[in-house]
């Protein structure tokens, strides 16, 4: 998907467009504020090209409820977030030996793992440093109790290398840790900034859940079947670290007992570089591919449920679109 096609699929954030704007440069402000080896080191592809959903479910959630500009409360929260989440991405490029991160050489690859493990450190920081000025403690309280998920996902990931019995719930826990926990707490901080109360961010913590768990379903399908052109990773990632991703899950549980056998030997005999293309010979990933996608979509309809029962305006609006951009995104 080329950058102006990409930018057309994203019209639906125009209500919060100069919110978002706002959110990078405040996260940029934050990069900016140090010295300036660090900030050689620190301004990589982690903070560039991203879509900035987290964001922009945090400024939508807001606008939502309280209509007109992004406060200056959601702009920090949402900035923290975006630093977050470069963060994490700085940390799993390392963990995952990947070399390229949305199209350019991941960060450890320019600067060595020392600097790249202490750039991520310094985004959480910095991330912290926003939250923790704020005049309300919820969105600090929440967002450490959603980044003490994401470290806990990612163990649980890193456990299970080399490892074919690995279920359908195990892969959705892990999908909820990572990556919808921060879509969760987006939308829960973004009601804070608007003064909802604590059912009301319940219920958009709850949407904000199946949001990303859409995402990284739909994330996890397109590693099977779109290339590295596309997505700007590699394909079939995933299986070269020695991980199955919920389409392989959902292909190996309805094999019978002699087939899964089959399909756990080919997983386990081929070495990590070549287990990628051994696995697509041997077994075909789109019947997985198709349950993953009907499971996407579950997710995505009770997303928009609650979505629907927000006040109308252009921030539900953008909400519910969101929904539709995660259903047909091809990266």
């Amino acid at each position: 998907m080329t950058r102006s096609a990409l930018a057309a699929d994203l019209s639906f954030l125009a209500p919060v467009a100069e919110g978002l704007d706002a959110v990078v440069q405040r996260a940029r402000a934050c990069v900016d504020d140090t010295g300036a080896r660090v900030h050689e080191r620190l301004n990589g592809s982690h903070l560039a090209g991203g879509k900035g959903l987290r964001a922009a479910v945090t400024l939508l959630a807001e606008a939502a409820l309280r209509p007109g500009p992004s406060s200056l409360a959601a702009i920090d929260c949402a900035a923290a977030l975006e630093m977050i989440h470069g963060a994490t991405l700085v940390h799993d490029d390392i963990l995952d030996g990947a070399r390229v991160r949305r199209g350019f050489p991941a960060l450890y690859e320019i600067w060595g793992v020392q600097t790249a493990v202490l750039s991520g450190d310094l985004l959480l920081a910095k991330a912290f440093g926003l939250l923790t000025a704020l005049e309300d403690p919820l969105p600090a309280r929440v967002v450490s109790r959603t980044a003490q998920e994401l470290c806990e996902g990612e163990i649980e990931e890193i456990t299970w290398r080399g490892i074919v019995d690995v279920s359908v719930a195990d892969a959705l826990g892990v999908i909820e840790a990572k990556t919808a926990s921060l879509y969760g707490v987006a939308a829960e901080i973004g009601g804070a900034c608007a003064g909802a109360d604590a059912p009301q961010r319940a219920h958009l913590r709850e949407a904000g859940l199946a949001i990303g768990r859409a995402f990284q379903i739909t994330d996890d399908c397109l590693d099977v079947v779109c290339d590295e052109a596309q997505t700007g990773k590699p394909t079939g990632q995933d299986l070269g670290e020695g991980l199955l991703t919920l389409p392989w899950v959902f292909v190996r549980e309805h094999l019978d007992a002699s087939d899964r056998a089959a399909f756990d030997a080919t997983f386990l005999d081929a070495d990590d570089a070549g287990r990628n293309e051994s696995m697509r010979a041997a077994w075909d990933p789109a019947p997985g591919v198709e349950r993953s996608i009907e499971l996407a979509g579950r997710e995505l309809a009770r997303a928009e449920e609650i979505w629907a029962g927000l006040p109308s305006g252009a921030g539900r609006d953008g909400l519910m679109a969101l929904g539709a951009f995660i259903r047909f995104r091809t990266r």
